[in-house]
């Protein structure tokens, strides 16, 4: 079982360094009747002719008037990766539909199958041929190990005659596109692939020599090697004056003489070097660690920038080998984000709900990468929810994000709600604002956050306690005459 959940993982992460991926599920046109796929309620059928979207069958749920279960699912689950792009949907069909509705979903699930986030498509609640409901592209979150594709029918009470639900050709595929400029930037083809490397000691492995996904490059520097330079290399095409970001991380493991870092070489049109810059050695053990360098301009005549991890072996070593690994190397144009806030009203009452919306556009055409937003609203609102897994400490909201594809947006919001206020002025005018940075640089900072001003309304203190007072006298005032009309 290990294995072949190894083969499954191997497979998924070779296709996400494609930039367009193959079907992830298994008869997915449920030509092979419901094999490989679970069902629960009632209702789960094959049927041909026209329950069929392609093919000769799909797959029904017929909701029957003497039925008691509300929710039926069909679904089927595979591995994913954390922070790569994911699309799916489902050609749906609904036939006499009267109280019963059904649409596409997707669950990302932990490694304990605990679900991380869901998705739905828009629900489909009247008759209709053959539509594709889908979810459009969605980010795994950190944690997914599992996706959980799913058609679902709902059924609040039973039809007065029996509703069909019809779907075929249910879609689930890894849309994240490869990486800017870097081929093979993960070694996940299993070699050298699309590098060059001089000096002893490389090769392509498995295990706890990958970051991510299955493969990663280790160098062994042995007892008996004599090689002092080692490195893997690969060369990009540049355009002088503009602005570039690279990195890979690093892991190194029983480091006793030699040493490794990320090297950058801009040059010429003759191969020669114009320039070079490295990150700071890494000399001690350490568990992998991002090594960058970021906001780098290549410089006049550069038409090249060789991209390096480079390992120096000072000396033999004398007591067990040294191994220095590098996983997941990028080399990137940084991206133009930009954030917009808005909210749902500008006064805000007590005990009354607020959401903010940020909207994040990427106005560069390369992927993102990974990116972090914050919103900070204001001590006197109270927070109660935030959209994509959005973390709340105190006051402020925060997101780490990633792969906003080139020209896309996406919009997060935050709810919060107000209090009764206990001051002594009933108005408060908060400055909320709201932020984007870039994990590989942004060169315009400017339309990286906006602020915005929210009016608070609440009841204060005092003037609460003078109604309280207020109300107080008057019932003692209104009991009083009530007994003396009372005794006379």
């Amino acid at each position: 079982m290990r294995d072949l959940h190894r083969s499954w993982i191997c497979l998924v992460a070779l296709l996400a360094a494609m930039p367009a991926v193959a079907q992830q599920l298994v008869n997915s046109g449920f030509e092979d009747n419901l094999n490989n796929w679970s069902t629960f309620g009632q209702g789960w059928r094959t049927g041909g002719g026209g329950d069929a979207h392609s093919g000769s069958l799909g797959a029904v749920n017929d909701v029957q008037t003497s039925d008691s279960d509300t929710y039926r699912g069909l679904f089927q689950n595979v591995p994913v990766i954390p922070d790569n792009l994911y699309s799916g949907g489902a050609y749906i069909r609904a036939v006499n539909v009267d109280n019963s509705e059904s649409w596409f979903e997707l669950q990302f699930l932990d490694s304990s199958g605990s679900v991380i986030v869901q998705h739905q498509s828009t629900h489909v609640t009247a008759d209709q041929g053959f539509t594709f409901m889908g979810i459009g592209t969605v980010l795994a979150p950190a944690g997914a190990v599992t996706a959980s594709v799913r058609a679902i029918v709902y059924m609040p009470s039973a039809p007065g005659d029996t509703d069909y639900h019809v779907f075929d050709d249910i879609e689930f595929t890894n849309a994240t596109p490869v990486h800017s400029n870097l081929l093979n930037w993960g070694f996940e083809t299993g070699d050298f692939a699309d590098w060059s490397t001089f000096g002893q000691g490389w090769s392509v492995s498995t295990g706890d020599v990958a970051f991510s996904h299955t493969y990663g490059a280790v160098n062994d520097v042995l007892l008996s090697d004599g090689d002092e330079w080692r490195g893997v290399i690969q060369n990009v095409a540049v355009t002088e004056g503009l602005t570039y970001a690279a990195g890979v991380y690093i892991r190194a493991v029983a480091l006793e003489s030699s040493e490794a870092w990320l090297e950058l070489q801009w040059l010429n049109s003759s191969g020669g070097v114009i320039s070079q810059l490295t990150t700071s050695a890494i000399t001690t053990d350490q568990a992998f660690q991002l090594a960058s360098l970021h906001g780098i301009v290549a410089p006049a005549g550069a038409v090249t920038a060789s991209v390096r991890g480079i390992v120096h072996m000072v000396s033999a070593p004398t007591v067990t080998p040294d191994f220095l690994i590098f996983d997941e190397f990028y080399f990137l144009r940084p991206v133009d984000l930009t954030i917009t806030l808005s909210a749902s009203t500008n006064i805000v009452g007590a005990n009354q709900l607020i959401t903010y919306s940020l909207l994040i556009s990427n106005r560069s055409a390369s992927m993102s990468g990974s990116y972090f937003v914050t919103n900070d609203f204001t001590t006197n609102l109270t927070f109660v929810s935030a959209s994509d897994d959005g973390v709340n400490s105190g006051s402020t909201v925060s997101w780490s994000m990633f792969g906003l594809l080139g020209g896309a947006t996406t919009t997060l919001t935050v709810t919060a709600t107000q209090p009764h206020y206990t001051g002594s002025t009933q108005e408060y005018v908060h400055t909320v604002s709201a932020s984007v940075g870039s994990g590989i640089g942004d060169p315009i900072s400017g339309n990286n956050s906006q602020s915005t001003q929210t009016t608070t309304v609440g009841v204060p203190m005092l003037t609460l306690l003078a109604l309280l007072i207020l109300g107080a006298v008057f019932i003692w005032a209104r009991w009083r005459m009530q007994r003396r009309e009372a005794e006379a």
